[in-house]
């Protein structure tokens, strides 16, 4: 499936951010590891990505984009929301809802990022 909706020319480590931010991914079914994009664990994945594609994965720019990426989810998510709930201009009031919420897991990966945790 492919997602044109940020599409740009940039850095490929944005990518590779989208594809292991937590909010896309989901745990094992023992509950003990975390599944990038529901396919593997972060470092396998990446592992993966660079013996496919030949190129390296800069730890640091992996981490700019991780906090990038969700510092404009949490902006957008939240800004659009309020601007649809004041404006009420929506059909889709439960999508609305729903990314809204959203916000606030990306806030906490953010939190994370930051502090230099993953």
């Amino acid at each position: 499936m492919l997602d044109w909706e940020r599409g740009y020319l940039g850095d490929r480590h944005r990518d590779l951010a989208w594809t292991t931010a937590q909010q896309y991914g989901h745990w094992s079914e023992d509950g003990k590891t975390f599944l990038a994009s529901g396919m593997a664990p972060v470092a396998e994945l990446l592992d993966r990505y660079q013996e496919a594609s030949g190129l390296s994965v800069d730890a640091d720019r992996l981490r700019y984009h991780t906090i990038f990426n969700c510092y404009q989810i949490v902006v957008t998510a939240l800004a659009s929301s309020y601007r649809v709930v004041r404006l009420g201009k929506t059909h889709q009031d439960v999508l609305i809802a729903w990314i809204e919420a959203a916000a606030f897991g990306a806030m906490e990966e953010l939190r994370r990022a930051l502090e230099g945790e993953r």
